[in-house]
Formats: C-alpha cells, sequence, structure tokens
C-alpha cells in the first residue's frame, strides 16, 4: 500500500538553500540529528537527499505531523509505504511496518550536509565528525534529533503495579561505535549521568544503553531542556518515568524497605550468605520489622542483627497482634 501526501505548494515559495549551512538554533541542530540517524544521500546522485522514517502503523497521525515540519522546510512531499515486514516481538507483534519517504534534491543542501559529517553510504562510516559542527549549547537538541530517530524509552508497562518489573531503560542504536561512545561522554558530562554503561555489540549495530533511574531523569531534563520540537510519544514515556520514580522513603529498622513496586515495607532477612528471602509486603514498616524478628527466633538466626533485642517469642506475638 502506497499512500503520498504533497506538502508542495506552488503558492509558497521556500528559499532554505542554506538551512544546513551553518547550526546556529535548537530547530537546525535538532533536523540534524534525524539526518543523522535516519538520512540518506544517495551515491548515484549529487543532488537528492532522502530521509528513511520508520513507524508503527498505528501511530501514523503523529508520526505525518512530525515529519511534515522537515517536508514543510524545503516544499516537498512525504510518501508512506506499508512494508511487508511484520514486528515479531513486543506490544506491537504481528503489526506490520510504516515507511515514511522523504525525497527532494538540493545540491546546496547535500554539499552542506556532507561537509558537517553526513556522507553518502554513512552507515559503514564513522558519523562523530558531526558532533563537532554542533555548538556546545545546542547538543541537547542534537542529541534529542538521534534519540526521536534511532532512540527507544522502555518503561515496561505495569512497572509501578508490578512487583518484579525491568528497569526503566533508555537506549541508541547506531552503526558507529564511536558515536555512540562521544554522545555517552557528552551526555554524562552534561548532565552528572552514570557513565557505567558501555556501548554493547547488537547483531549489526551498537546499542548505548542507560538502566539507572537517577540518570534517566537527568537525562530528561537536559535533553527536553526548552524544547519546542521533539515526538510527543516518546517525550510522554519519558515524563512517565519521571512520574513512578519516586524517592524512597528511609526506614529505621534492619531489614525493612520500602517497595514502591506495591506501595508497602518489604521484611526480608539472610538464610545464608548471599540469599535473600523475602518475608512479604507490609503496611506499617514497625509490623514488618517485628515479622523479621519472629522468624530470627524461630529459627534461631543469632548471627543477625536484631532491631527489638529485648523482646521474647511471646512479647513480640503480642504486639503482632496489637498492631
Amino acid at each position: 500500500m502506497e499512500e503520498v501526501i504533497d506538502i508542495f505548494s506552488e503558492d509558497k515559495i521556500v528559499n532554505n538553500d542554506n538551512y544546513f549551512e551553518v547550526i546556529d538554533t535548537g530547530e537546525k541542530a535538532y533536523w540534524l540529528g534525524i539526518m543523522v540517524s535516519d538520512g540518506h544521500l544517495p551515491t548515484d546522485s549529487k543532488t537528492a537527499v532522502n530521509l528513511k522514517w520508520t513507524a508503527r502503523a498505528r501511530y501514523k497521525e503523529e508520526h505525518v505531523e512530525h515529519i511534515s515540519k522537515f517536508a514543510s522546510l524545503f516544499n516537498t512531499k512525504i510518501k508512506f509505504v506499508l512494508e511487508k515486514y511484520r514486528y515479531k516481538t513486543g506490544e506491537d507483534k504481528g503489526e506490520r511496518a510504516l515507511m515514511l519517504y522523504i525525497c527532494f534534491c538540493n545540491y546546496k543542501v547535500r554539499q552542506d550536509l556532507i561537509n558537517l559529517g553526513i556522507l553518502p553510504q554513512k552507515t559503514k562510516k564513522d558519523i562523530t565528525p558531526v558532533i563537532k559542527n554542533v555548538p556546545k549549547h545546542l547538543l541537547h537538541h542534537f542529541i534529542r534529533g538521534v534519540f526521536d530517530g534511532d532512540g527507544n524509552v522502555d518503561i515496561c508497562e505495569g512497572y509501578d503495579e508490578n512487583p518484579y518489573p525491568r528497569i526503566p531503560t533508555i537506549e541508541i542504536t547506531c552503526n558507529s561505535k564511536e558515536f555512540l561512545e562521544e554522545i555517552k561522554s557528552i551526555v554524562c558530562s552534561m548532565t552528572g549521568a552514570s557513565d557505567a554503561f558501555s556501548v554493547i555489540k547488537s547483531k549489526d549495530s551498537f546499542v548505548l544503553r542507560w538502566r539507572c533511574e537517577k540518570s534517566i531523569i537527568k537525562i530528561r531534563e537536559w535533553l527536553y531542556r526548552d524544547s519546542t520540537l521533539h515526538l510527543n510519544r516518546k517525550r510522554k514515556k519519558m515524563d512517565k518515568i519521571r512520574i513512578i520514580i519516586e524517592p524512597r522513603p528511609t526506614c529505621k529498622y534492619l531489614g525493612v524497605k520500602w517497595d514502591r513496586r506495591v506501595g508497602k515495607w518489604r521484611a526480608s532477612i539472610y538464610f545464608v550468605p548471599g540469599k535473600v528471602k523475602s518475608l512479604g509486603s507490609f503496611a506499617d514498616a514497625e509490623y514488618g520489622a517485628l515479622v523479621r524478628e519472629k522468624v530470627l527466633i524461630e529459627h534461631n538466626l543469632v548471627r543477625s542483627k536484631r532491631n527489638f533485642p529485648e523482646l521474647s517469642l511471646e512479647e513480640i506475638q503480642d504486639r503482632l497482634r496489637n498492631l
């Protein structure tokens, strides 16, 4: 299935030949990031500039609206093709992929992109030099463009209810390991995010992934600072991570911690070194501490520190009944 939306208008005179000559605005930095992730300069033409954008069919309207902003800069068309490829995993399993194509010819725009470091057949080349052409104060716009093009947010639906969820994750995929290493260095230096996460090999590409909650919050604040141009769906996911990750209440009792996933206090003990046994979740922290005391006495775990060493088993049972 093919569909063409015509952005071109004979009444609209567009003169953006010099658009990518100098990256001096957040908008230019963002679209440069998009071109780094999804742009393509054909080798069989000296003027062609292509943008190939993959989307879920269910999000067609949002992606049309977003990509139309780029198409309108050069007064061109958008072509949609519903691919034969179907997603094999995740919430979109069985759904066909939707490809959005923007193609136009402009020698000056193409040469400026090449001068910035986006070369023909860039898939097989190092694109790190592109970063050096983006001013430091616009780097968050550029990386947000790369993230919207080749990034992913996984917050694991039901994270705040599931007692054993996956940790929220953000990642960027690219064929250039050097480029991702440079992105990692910039993000960590600008935000204070953890640099403990490495760029890893994944099939034919590389992935930069953060799975630290505090780091994700810092990255989110920096990435969307003074943003007026972004993919709404990813922005909403990043906002949701900020909402569900809340500071954990502290507890004065040993072996009792707040479990935000269930909204209760979880008590646990070490039966043997390295093995933790959960004793359950409780609405009251003191109740959880008393349950822990009861188990320690019943199993004669004398090496474990107690919260109420002065209480006997009978006294603990009485307090549990009264709480």
